[in-house]
């Protein structure tokens, strides 16, 4: 009997799906098992038995009872196999975007369904699911999804991909955003106008949820029959950055309905404001600014700090480099880090010794330290006080999970 539940595996699924192209992604444990790949396989088994039960599953419509579930998996075909962007795959498949977008989500349901049945030797079960799938919309474990709900959970899992580490330039993703939403919007009287924004302010949000989560909103006031001036300001307080739309409105008692504003705010890290004053209705997003953490590692391979750097592009983490531990405090004292990374394997003074002495340093001793190391030994890392133990070699999704864990 497998351990994880059928809605953890489908979120894992869709994580997968959408990282199907990505050579470095390491998918969940529950989708090995749910495919009965073996680690041993690696990504390339996983991608692979994806792969083929896609392609075999668009071409097996047989009656009308399977054709929906034909389709759906061409809709699978043209986005993750073939790579397709929403905008080419609704055109091939000749439907349109917002119609793609719903059976996307339907689709990876009916995969995860077919995959989950299959490995639970339940052939049938598979059939009579895919069979309520193929006879409703977008079925989740309480009942269909509005496209509200739709649009928020693609956001959520775009959003976990980036492992909550990802900065984004709010200037250059806002300036972008509104120009497409204004050639999106053009016939809906709707005048988007946007206040300077000072360059240069980083916020803790991947730029594509940010941008989704515009537009969203925009469009939300559109469909609410809405006309007049939106305007986007930003101002910041603290560690918070807060990214206002203006409604301009005659009636002083309404503004527009967004559905589900608190749940996007909350994908944001942050909370959603309304206020009415004066025919104006001001929606404010409030969300986290990204702060830069600087991550020293100590190790004698500079590929290995090379391939780190690689690990980290477009994070809020920053790595510094020293080969050895021989002037560890001064490194310390001139780069001020947030996070040591440290081998154990090292000319003169090895891992154990830096960490003991780290310890035993009032000045070092709450500095957070990941020992990473092919020296297979968890157990004396965290008894000299490690917060974290990682065997090389270490891929992406590990290295910066174990950052966020002690950042």
């Amino acid at each position: 009997m497998l351990e994880p539940t059928f809605e953890a595996f489908e979120i894992e699924l869709q994580n997968t799906l959408y990282n199907l192209s990505d050579p470095v992604y390491v998918p969940e444990v529950c989708v090995f098992q749910v495919l009965d790949v073996q680690p041993a396989e690696g990504f390339d088994g996983v991608r692979q038995k994806l792969i083929e039960v896609i392609e075999r599953g668009a071409k097996s419509a047989t009656g009308s009872d399977t054709a929906k579930i034909t389709f759906l998996f061409k809709v699978l075909q043209q986005r993750f196999v073939q790579s397709l962007s929403q905008e080419r795959a609704a055109e091939v498949l000749d439907i349109s975007a917002r119609h793609l977008r719903r059976k996307q989500i339907e689709a990876i349901r009916a995969l995860a369904v077919r995959l989950w049945s299959r490995n639970q030797a339940a052939e049938t079960a598979a059939v009579g699911l895919e069979s309520t799938l193929a006879q409703t919309s977008v079925v989740g474990p309480s009942g269909a999804l509005s496209w509200a709900e739709m649009v928020l959970r693609e956001i959520e899992v775009l959003n976990s991909r980036s492992l909550g580490i990802i900065t984004t330039d709010l200037a250059r993703v806002v300036l972008k955003t509104i120009e497409m939403a204004r050639y999106m919007h053009q016939k809906d009287g709707i005048s988007l106008e946007i206040e300077e924004i000072s360059s240069g302010i980083e916020v803790a949000v991947h730029p594509n949820v940010l941008r989704q989560v515009i537009l969203y909103i925009v469009q939300q006031v559109a469909q609410s029959g809405f006309s007049g001036e939106v305007k986007l300001s930003v101002s910041e307080e603290c560690d918070m950055t807060t990214l206002s739309f203006q409604i301009s409105r005659s009636d002083a008692q309404s503004h527009p309905v967004i559905p589900n504003i608190d749940e996007l705010a909350a994908v944001l890290g942050g909370r959603a404001e309304i206020h009415m004053q004066d025919g104006c209705c001001t929606l404010d997003l409030v969300f986290p600014k990204s702060r830069k953490v600087a991550v020293l590692v100590v190790d004698d391979n500079f590929e290995t700090a090379h391939l780190y750097r690689r690990f980290t592009l477009n994070s809020r983490y920053e790595i510094f480099h020293t080969p050895s531990g021989f002037d560890l405090l001064e490194q310390i004292q001139q780069v001020a880090p947030d996070i040591l990374v440290i081998d154990v394997l090292l000319p003169g003074q090895d891992g154990w010794d830096l960490l003991l002495q780290l310890r035993q340093n009032p000045k070092t001793a709450s500095l957070p330290v990941i020992v990473c190391s092919v020296m297979g030994d968890p157990e004396t890392a965290r008894s000299l006080g490690a917060n974290n133990y990682l065997p090389k070699p270490v891929d992406q999704k590990t290295f910066l999970r174990a950052l966020e864990d002690v950042a």
